[in-house]
């Protein structure tokens, strides 16, 4: 398992520029990077 830093992620995932953005915008879609790291996880890379 490793520590991945992804700035600029609310806790939505999503990266946006004011919290409440990301949870009015279903489109946002999910941080660059997040998918990755998330499966990485889950493969226990």
């Amino acid at each position: 398992m490793r520590l991945v830093t992804i700035r600029g992620v609310n806790e939505a995932l999503k990266a946006a520029p004011s919290g409440r953005a990301a949870y009015g915008d279903p489109a946002l879609p999910l941080a660059p990077g997040m998918v990755e790291a998330i499966a990485g996880f889950l493969r226990g890379e």
